[in-house]
């Protein structure tokens, strides 16, 4: 499991000519979410196959669970917010921001214009999950895994 956050657009981000700025794709998100990504793979061990062949199998992902949005997610910081990841009621990560790829909001930025230049542009109600805030943690089937991100609602779910 993984804790993220999840933003999902209430406007769409069609091609145009101009690259669209921060302002404008921030003005199209809607909410932001905690979320648990679910790891998953079809090989018998994670990390036993080449990079590339990680990446074709979804790029390992199994599921995704969010929770409740927040529509003030402007006032989150995702580079210093505390993040939690909470394993049958015991805490097995906690720190302050946490995702590799630092400010998700670039990487939103970046997304718009990447997916609009090819056809598949962000549209209302499209979510989007920005990447692991805790790296994968390797659970149990039964574990209750729990996503715990500043001010964003709580998520939880019982793994199958």
């Amino acid at each position: 499991v993984e804790a993220e956050i999840v933003y999902i657009f209430r406007k769409d981000l069609p091609f145009r000519e101009t690259p669209w700025t921060q302002a404008e794709v921030c003005e199209a998100i809607g909410s932001a979410h905690a979320a648990i990504e679910i790891f998953d793979t079809r090989f018998c061990e994670a990390g036993s196959q080449d990079g590339l062949v990680h990446l074709a199998d979804q790029g390992n992902h199994g599921a995704l669970i969010y929770g409740p949005g927040i529509s003030t997610w402007q006032q989150l910081t995702p580079v210093t917010e505390q993040v939690k990841l909470v394993l049958d009621d015991q805490i097995a990560i906690e720190h302050a921001g946490g995702n590799s790829a630092g400010d998700p909001i670039r990487l939103l930025v970046w997304l718009a214009n990447h997916a609009a230049k090819r056809g598949l542009p962000l549209e209302a109600g499209t979510v989007v999950t920005t990447g692991s805030m805790t790296g994968t943690k390797f659970v149990p089937a039964g574990t209750t895994a729990k996503v715990e991100i500043g001010s964003l609602v709580p998520v939880s779910v019982v793994l199958p």
